[in-house]
């Protein structure tokens, strides 16, 4: 099996998204949390989804660019649009959003 530099696996995973519409800062954190997830031995969990999220943007079933709507100051109330983004950026709120 090959072996890929971290930076060089960040960066293509980080140029599919992109290529899908992700913007870019949004793709660039999947790629480091997928690469991540691969550099500590969680391999189901890394680069191996990037197929899976690639055909559920192309089906619409996960939409690269929501909006996404705060509602108030608890951790429950969030607006979405009935398909939801991979990850949220970090952020001051912290939300990270599931896949449907």
């Amino acid at each position: 099996m090959p072996t890929i530099p971290v930076a060089t696996l960040e960066q293509l995973t980080r140029d599919v998204f992109t290529a899908r519409d992700v913007p870019t800062d949004d793709a660039a954190w999947v790629a480091t949390l997928l690469v991540r997830a691969n550099c500590r031995g969680h391999d189901s969990h890394g680069v191996i989804r990037v197929p899976h999220y690639v055909r559920a943007m192309k089906a619409g079933e996960v939409n690269p660019r929501p909006k996404i709507a705060v509602e108030g100051l608890s951790s429950a109330p969030i607006s979405t649009p009935a398909t939801t983004r991979i990850t949220s950026s970090p952020s001051s709120t912290g939300v990270s959003l599931p896949t449907r």
